[in-house]
């Protein structure tokens, strides 16, 4: 909220909602031409603060949904390929590389796993140092190793078994 005496030259707005509750028309049309409100309140009317809210949610839920990415893009050959996620069946480490497995081939991007996996859905899981697997692509699983779709056999570290179990629980 504002009081009056706030000063709007030089201010720059980045998703920032503002509420403006003022009786001084002065002020208001000041917010109107520096395009710095996103809704004016003359008297705190409930109906008021609820539109606002759903106005709020809305666009909350808008930001979320155009936020989701379902793909990684990967450079090859000078060319640009989208690599969906649900078609990766697995991620190996490669020193500071990473292979990405789908079904039929391998591609090799040039990022480690740590700095890619917080970016994948939460299907992918770190299962050893050396891998991260897409649950939506094993087969089974015991507490030693993990065996994809494409019978790849996945060792699964100490460290790892707890934070599989987890994930598992969490996407089943």
């Amino acid at each position: 909220m504002l009081s009056n005496e706030f000063q709007l030259s030089g201010i720059k707005r980045k998703n920032i909602f503002l509420i403006i509750i003022t009786e001084n028309t002065d002020f208001v049309i000041q917010c109107i031409r520096h395009g710095f409100y996103d809704y004016l309140l003359f008297n705190t009317l409930k109906a008021d603060l609820k539109l606002f809210s759903d106005r709020l949610k809305a666009q909350s839920l808008l930001d979320s949904k155009s936020n989701v990415k379902n793909h990684i893009l990967i450079k090859e050959h000078k060319a640009n390929t989208e690599l969906q996620y649900n078609n990766i069946v697995f991620i190996e480490a490669y020193g500071s590389y990473s292979n990405l497995y789908t079904e039929n081939r391998f591609y090799t991007i040039s990022k480690t796993i740590k700095s890619i996996i917080h970016n994948f859905p939460e299907t992918f899981v770190r299962v050893h140092r050396s891998y991260a697997v897409n649950l939506d692509h094993v087969q089974t699983f015991s507490s030693e190793e993990v065996i994809m779709n494409n019978k790849k056999r996945i060792k699964i570290s100490r460290t790892k078994k707890m934070a599989l179990s987890e994930a598992i629980q969490r996407t089943a």
